[in-house]
């Protein structure tokens, strides 16, 4: 056993895994990518913090030998076997998802170009519980936190349970408040996004379209809000665009023409340095009144900036209604859709995408705004609560493939459900119609669309061959995913994940009750909720067991059926002397007193209308299955007490089925 193994094992606890099935790589929102033996070293200083380590560039990956043969390998039903699904619960699974995916399409082609549903037109419906980032962000790598649950137990003492209510002070010790493990959330970046212009729009629209601009000036307000949090200054560099006056200006073929007409000198200024020369792009600003810049201008803050996103806005009647006759409240702004494109950019970086803007098409006029831009300075008011999830890619992540799960689904019939959303849905993905897709994802998930929408906005097609990837093999590219479910987002968002995140089937009083196994693991994963241990999986186990089977330190949980609650988060900071200090923070909706508008984030479009199940015609790829069954029994492998053992799945015989012949460690 080499040392580097050992090493391995003392720092992750997970020798076994590593060596025969498992090994896939949380990850880490930290933006730098370490070698294999540089990411022991690093891990070795973090590890009393459990900083969650989750980077595609450095993965503990599942390719071993037997993953391996499963991507190329087809799920075939078979009537006698202990994992594998039958031929009629395939079929099942098939047509019902079949069915689903269609009805979104139907719909989808129902309505007009660039519809966004009801409630789908403010990114608040992504910020139920979401914290801020601390108002004095340290100067650091990597910030790390907790989430603060409280999980039930009934086996306690009346007085400890009562706690909470008689004690509303955060202060006070609960023994039912548990956090969840530390995660890290990088606060810098190796090197600078660099975005493309691409030859034409984004979706095929006519009107006025400045979504390049918006999305620059978006990601300047992030980047400068973030230092101001720093108390860093800002500077303008000494590589600007030289505006030209249009008296006597005689544009060229290809030429990339910015009109800003009378625009201040500000706005004039801060788009000359926005779209300086070597990011990507060449653009020419034409202007009707001669500007000269001052040699020591200040650029703007955050604040200043968002009166000249304003400016420029109504300068081109960008947050107006389409000029169509549609309701302007089924239509996405375009300073809404750069606001979220800026937002995804880091997930963006994390994936190697780079942005493909569409060419912009502006033309500056004094028309008065028939629509209020006051919705700008909102976003920027409440830009730390936006900046915790753009930073964290691996959050960013749960929630974008989180639109392919599905309640009620097993773990064994993913490849069913996954192989019939790509029957429907790869007509639209060859033919590039991401707008279409846009459409889909948003009638499915609401929440969940709006950044799907934004993901598309930024241009590069490879996404699409990451939709199939993930639904082909369950990870969006080879060596590595972001698509682990994660209860702490799900709980900010309002938007599920996971079975984790869904309530007990039920309770079970008697001795001879059978408990769902679905239960059981979320009984197990209460129990354990501070350890460190990322989902790789979401998808719900099959099968029942009796109570009797279930370890005891579970039975008080399951005779109650209480749930979960999410409470607060915390930030871990250090005073001037060092010493740590904890910054709780309750989120959005609790910080501004009112209710945000209630979106019902269910799936849609699901009835009890009867499946007649049929005969699919498709190749389903076994890879979704193996590798969601996979990673369930091996969650289940973990008994509340923190012991390891396959029998702890309590299924009898599955040490000997060919989907575990690697696991004999465990």
């Amino acid at each position: 056993m080499s040392t580097n193994r050992i090493h391995r094992w003392i720092l992750t606890g997970k020798h076994v895994f590593e060596t025969s099935v498992d090994g896939k790589a949380t990850g880490s929102t930290v933006a730098t990518e370490p070698t294999e033996d540089a990411a022991l070293e690093e891990g070795a200083s973090v590890l009393s913090e459990h900083i969650e380590q989750r980077s595609p560039d450095n993965p503990v990956s599942t390719n071993t030998s037997s993953q391996g043969e499963s991507r190329n390998e087809l799920l075939i039903g078979c009537d006698n076997d202990l994992l594998r699904p039958t031929t009629d619960q395939i079929n099942y699974t098939f047509s019902r998802g079949e069915r689903l995916w269609r009805t979104y399409i139907a719909h989808a082609n129902s309505v007009p170009p660039r519809y966004i549903p009801e409630g789908c037109l403010d990114p608040y419906i992504l910020m139920q519980n979401m914290p801020p980032l601390p108002q004095d962000l340290p100067r650091q790598r990597i910030i790390t936190g907790q989430a603060l649950w409280h999980v039930p137990h009934p086996e306690l003492p009346k007085s400890c349970q009562q706690k909470t209510e008689t004690s509303p002070d955060d202060d006070a010790w609960n023994p039912e408040d548990v956090y969840n493990f530390k995660k890290g959330f990088a606060l810098s970046i190796d090197k600078p996004t660099a975005c493309r212009i691409a030859s034409g729009p984004c979706h095929n629209d006519e009107r006025p379209n400045s979504m390049a601009i918006l999305t620059l000036c978006w990601g300047y307000m992030f980047c400068v809000r973030f230092l101001e949090m720093q108390k860093r200054p800002i500077r303008y560099s000494s590589t600007r665009l030289t505006p030209v006056y249009s008296n006597g200006f005689k544009p060229q073929l290809g030429d990339n023409i910015l009109y800003l007409g009378s625009a201040s000198t500000d706005l004039v200024r801060w788009l000359c340095a926005l779209l300086a020369p070597g990011l990507g792009w060449t653009f020419i600003i034409v202007t009707d009144i001669p500007v000269n810049f001052l040699p020591d201008e200040r650029p703007p803050s955050s604040k200043k900036a968002a009166d000249l996103l304003i400016e420029f806005c109504a300068l081109n009647d960008d947050g107006s209604p389409a000029a169509n006759g549609e309701s302007s409240y089924d239509t996405l702004q375009q300073p809404t859709a750069g606001f979220l494109a800026a937002l995804a950019l880091p997930f963006y970086n994390e994936l190697d995408l780079q942005p493909q803007l569409p060419m912009p098409r502006v033309s500056a006029s004094l028309r008065a705004q028939s629509r209020p831009l006051d919705y700008i300075r909102d976003y920027v008011a409440d830009m730390p609560y936006f900046m915790t999830l753009s930073i964290s890619p691996a959050s960013m992540g749960s929630i974008i493939w989180s639109i392919f799960w599905e309640p009620g689904v097993e773990c064994n019939l993913v490849s069913a459900w996954f192989g019939s959303i790509l029957e429907v849905i790869r007509p639209i993905i060859k033919a590039g119609n991401v707008e279409m897709l846009a459409k889909i994802f948003t009638l499915r998930r609401k929440r969940v669309g709006l950044l799907w929408r934004a993901i598309f906005d930024l241009g590069n097609v490879k996404i699409l061959d990451m939709i199939v990837s993930y639904l082909e093999s369950h990870e969006e590219r080879w060596g590595g995913s972001f698509a682990g479910p994660d209860i702490d987002v799900a709980a900010w968002t309002g938007s599920p994940q996971s079975f984790f995140d869904e309530s007990f089937v039920g309770s079970y009083q008697d001795i001879t009750s059978q408990v769902p196994r679905s239960d059981l693991l979320r009984h197990r994963f209460n129990f354990r909720l501070g350890d460190l241990n990322y989902i790789r999986s979401g998808w719900q186990p099959f099968g029942r067991v009796t109570k009797k089977q279930i370890e005891p330190d579970l039975w008080h949980a399951l005779e109650s059926g209480s749930p979960r609650e999410y409470k607060h988060r915390v930030w871990w900071l250090k005073d001037k002397d060092d010493h740590m200090i904890a910054e709780v923070q309750h989120g959005l909706r609790y910080d501004k007193a009112e209710d945000l508008k209630y979106v019902d984030d269910e799936l849609l479009f699901e009835n009890n209308q009867v499946v007649e199940p049929s005969r699919h015609s498709c190749s389903l790829k076994l890879a979704p299955s193996f590798e969601a069954t996979w990673s369930t029994m091996h969650y289940g492998a973990t008994e509340a007490s923190g012991d390891k053992s396959l029998e702890a799945t309590l299924m009898e015989g599955i040490r000997k089925h060919p989907w575990f012949a690697d696991s004999r460690g465990i």
